[in-house]
This record gives structure tokens, C-alpha cells and sequence, in this order.
């Protein structure tokens, strides 16, 4: 957040959101097709995977927000 320009840091929390909302909506869709394929074991590891990949972009998403807070407050 340092380099840009500090007009326009609102427009990066917005691009954060709109980010984790186009995660969530793939998510869904493999979620879905993960219900068509009959191997237990390896729906079991995408299922993991899937949830690893949300747990690591929301630990994003709330560093950058936190970051944007701290930014427009001083």
C-alpha cells in the first residue's frame, strides 16, 4: 500500500472483495462437479485443497483490509 496512490485505497479493498467473491464462486462450481465423481479419495483431497485455498485468501483479504483501515485512519 505504500507506493500507490492513497485516493485511491478504497478501490484496492474493493478489488480484495470482488477477488474473494470470484473465488467463492469457483469454489462453488468445483464443489458441484466434485458431486459427480464417484472416487471418494480424491474428492476428499480437491474438497481439502478447496478449503486450504479459502482459509489462505481470507488470511489475504483480512491482512489487506486491516492494512487499508490502518491506512485511512492514520
Amino acid at each position: 500500500l505504500p507506493k500507490g496512490n492513497p485516493n485511491l485505497i478504497t478501490d484496492v479493498g474493493v478489488g480484495v472483495l470482488l477477488a474473494e467473491a470470484a473465488l467463492k464462486s469457483a469454489v462453488l462450481n468445483v464443489k458441484i462437479n466434485l458431486s459427480f465423481i464417484k472416487d471418494e479419495e480424491y474428492k476428499n483431497r480437491r474438497s481439502k485443497a478447496l478449503e486450504d485455498i479459502l482459509s489462505r485468501a481470507s488470511q489475504i483479504k483480512d491482512g489487506v483490509l486491516k492494512a487499508i483501515q490502518e491506512e485511512m485512519d492514520g
